[in-house]
């Protein structure tokens, strides 16, 4: 409707559902690029873990504009059909390359535990970006995203400080 244009007329121009969620994926991929790139070019940036928390809240922000609705029906769709989900989880995807320069820049520069691996921490973040979306889908969006996630999302980012090492290695569970 925003379009001013028929469902059949808006598909005209995508070969198939796919190519609409992989649309909105490259679309989202350069959003990130944008802020990140943004972000570098500041003579004070701030340190990585600063960086991630802000494409943190850019996801819920996007995502929030885009509507509830949106986000409920592109992560259904991820999850029905599996070339879509390969492509949405692929490393060279722009989101995850971006965000595993930040992993590792911010355990270099001592802004991110050091006893997470990157790849864990990169799955980690994704996983509680995407779990405050979701959840604020089941709500059907009746609050704002970012309200409703704040206090998850900062306890979620503090947790990646330093001070919290606890030799975590991917895929084992702590001892007890």
């Amino acid at each position: 409707a925003a379009a001013g244009t028929s469902v059949g007329a808006f598909y005209y121009h995508f070969c198939c559902k796919e190519d609409l969620v992989y649309t909105w994926a490259d679309d989202l991929d350069q959003k990130y690029n944008e802020y990140y790139l943004t972000q570098m070019q500041q003579p004070m940036h701030g340190n990585a873990l600063e960086i991630i928390r802000g494409m943190f809240y850019l996801s819920l922000d996007i995502y929030s504009r885009w509507g509830c609705e949106f986000a409920a029906v592109s992560y259904s769709y991820m999850m029905r059909v599996p070339e879509v989900c390969d492509r949405m989880v692929n490393t060279f995807r722009l989101y995850y390359r971006i965000l595993t320069g930040l992993v590792r820049q911010g355990q270099a520069e001592g802004s991110l535990r050091t006893d997470i691996p990157v790849e864990q921490m990169v799955k980690d973040i994704t996983k509680a970006v995407r779990g405050a979306i979701i959840d604020w889908c089941i709500i059907g969006g009746k609050e704002p995203v970012i309200e409703r996630s704040y206090a998850f999302i900062e306890t979620y980012l503090d947790g990646l400080r330093p001070q919290q090492q606890t030799k975590l290695k991917a895929g084992v569970e702590p001892e007890k």
